[in-house]
């Protein structure tokens, strides 16, 4: 699979086109904001204080 960009609160991975795997890695392990942008589609995860994540998901078909 290609690689995707990513947008994050996480300086770690922001601003980086990475391996789709790492980047829900990262989304699903790590707390804050995170956009993943694949070829057809837009992950978007919330995650601020306190509280359950939220989560979106965007398919273009």
């Amino acid at each position: 699979m290609s690689p995707i960009y990513v947008i994050s609160d996480d300086e770690k991975i922001d601003g980086q086109f990475v391996h789709p795997e790492k980047a829900l890695n990262h989304t699903l392990f790590g707390g804050g904001t995170y956009i993943l942008l694949f070829n057809h589609a837009i992950f978007i995860k919330e995650e601020i204080g306190y509280g359950s994540p939220k989560y979106i998901i965007f398919v273009d078909k």
